[in-house]
């Protein structure tokens, strides 16, 4: 049995060992589900294009994850998907600029993004630019779901 293997076993175990006391007492509180894993998915072409998700903007990926943006941003709003559903959001005019009229926070019902170009700039040709950047998802408390380094591609 691999050494991951039998962690989570213990994990299970321990599980089962909480819930077994908990049912037995009276004075324990049951415990809370625990929260789905968030798992951010790339936006494709078929999301781009039914989404009218066309113009100037940054397109973030991650650095080792290929072409596809994991978020893409414009000056009027933002977009993430999502177990399939795309997300927009609305630009949050009080955070910093960034290229192209984009900024760095954007604000939705259900999440929240936060796009941090974090390095110098560099030139990728076809006149677009890219750094290095941060990606931050958080939900409608705040509680972070999501932050990777990647890239920022921003162009027309």
């Amino acid at each position: 049995m691999s050494k991951n293997c039998s962690g989570a076993i213990r994990i299970a175990v321990s599980g089962l060992v909480m819930g077994a006391v908990a049912a037995c007492s009276s004075n324990v509180p049951e415990a809370a589900e625990p929260e789905a894993e968030f798992t951010l998915q790339p936006i494709r072409y078929p999301e781009i294009e039914s989404n009218d998700i066309y113009g100037p903007g940054c397109r973030f990926r991650l650095d080792n994850g290929g072409l596809s943006a994991l978020a893409m941003t414009r000056a009027e709003d933002a977009f993430i998907r999502v177990d399939g559903t795309v997300f927009p959001l609305g630009v949050d005019l009080t955070s910093e600029k960034a290229p192209l009229g984009t900024r760095e926070i954007y604000r939705g019902q259900q999440y929240q993004m936060a796009l941090d170009l974090t390095g110098e700039e560099m030139a990728s040709g076809g006149g677009r630019t890219e750094y290095t950047a941060t990606l931050r998802i958080t939900d409608a408390e705040n509680s972070l779901l999501y932050e990777q380094p990647g890239i920022a591609q921003c162009g027309v």
